[in-house]
């Protein structure tokens, strides 16, 4: 394996990595071979395919497939032969693959620039003695607790300060323009000061499966000025009470498995690899990131607007939001257009 580092400014760098051609066609045979034996043709049995025709029939598949490891695995390599640690995964820019020629590929990336500090040892430090008192460690078990808090759908349970409601949300505009909308996804905590009171007087003691409708007048400086003067009915149908449940202080977190890090490359995948023995250069494309990190799944109060009443910010209706456990974004209603 040849290496080249080239340094494009202060904080890119570029690298050309050349794979050896005898490393290429092992990792080709290998792949065709893996094919052989289980690949379906029809006139053939399983395992008895010529090696001809697997390459003739999926041939541009499995270069595809070889090139793509080879990037991986070969980009690693050389970030740990030169001793580089990127700040993000390399992005693949082009790669040239010659059948019995040295595969080549380019990527490029950034590092931390260089920094060279001076006359700080010169500087004088107060040194402050930290005091932890019982009152700290309290506050900070309590916020601990709170965010590994789970919530649990409690069976015949009426809403109480504190549970999470999960439900849907209809509002039709009874005095003032507005776009009215229906069965919205909504997930409001009981009593929470965000929320508008007639809101939580609507949420308090509801439970799955009732229906509360209510009005709520707005005043004319109301800070949304999408309901603003307005009056507006809801139907509030609730779906399920969910319950928090705090961790004991006690409960040890479970420690993470140590993983070695590797490097993935953005766009490593070629795409339309040739057939076999055809000489290309093609762009890499700006791949997404292949190390999806996964967000924490919580329920938390839907924050209001203005003055914590429940109403539209941005044209929303300030109350709804995904239900727990989702991935979307809070869902937006635009109520200032149409009746």
């Amino acid at each position: 394996m040849k290496v080249t580092i080239s340094e494009l400014n202060s904080c890119k760098r570029g690298m050309e990595v050349e794979v050896p051609p005898e490393v290429v066609t092992s990792e080709m045979t290998k792949a065709l071979e893996a094919y052989q034996h289980k690949a379906r043709i029809p006139g053939f049995r399983r395992g008895k395919i010529p090696l001809s025709v697997v390459k003739q029939r999926f041939g541009k598949q499995v270069e595809g497939e070889v090139l793509s490891r080879l990037i991986e695995e070969f980009a690693h390599r050389a970030l740990e032969e030169k001793r580089i640690e990127p700040i993000h995964h390399p992005v693949l820019d082009e790669y040239d693959y010659r059948q019995g020629e040295p595969f080549v590929f380019r990527t490029t990336f950034e590092v931390r620039p260089a920094l060279q500090v001076e006359g700080y040892r010169a500087l004088e430090v107060e040194r402050r003695e930290a005091e932890v008192t019982e009152d700290r460690v309290e506050t900070a078990l309590a916020s601990l607790r709170e965010r590994a808090a789970k919530y649990s759908t409690r069976e015949g349970r009426k809403a109480e300060p504190g549970d999470v409601v999960v439900g849907s949300l209809s509002g039709r505009f009874l005095e003032g323009k507005g776009k009215n909308f229906q069965n919205e996804p909504i997930t409001m905590t009981a009593g929470a000061e965000d929320n508008h009171p007639d809101f939580n007087a609507a949420l308090a003691g509801i439970g799955a499966g009732e229906t509360r409708n209510f009005q709520v007048r707005y005043p004319s400086d109301y800070p949304s000025g999408n309901l603003a003067g307005r009056l507006v009915e809801y139907v509030l149908a609730a779906r399920e009470v969910k319950v928090k449940e705090l961790p004991s202080p006690t409960t040890s977190s479970p420690r993470r498995s140590e993983t070695s890090r590797r490097w993935k490359i953005s766009g490593a995948r070629p795409a339309g690899a040739g057939s076999p023995g055809t000489g290309r250069r093609r762009r890499g494309g700006q791949g997404q990131n292949l190390d999806g990190a996964r967000g924490e799944e919580r329920i938390r109060s839907p924050r209001l607007d203005g003055r914590g009443a429940a109403g539209p910010s941005d044209g929303g209706c300030g109350a709804c939001t995904a239900a727990p456990g989702s991935r979307s974004e809070p869902r937006r209603l635009e109520l200032e257009r149409g009746t």
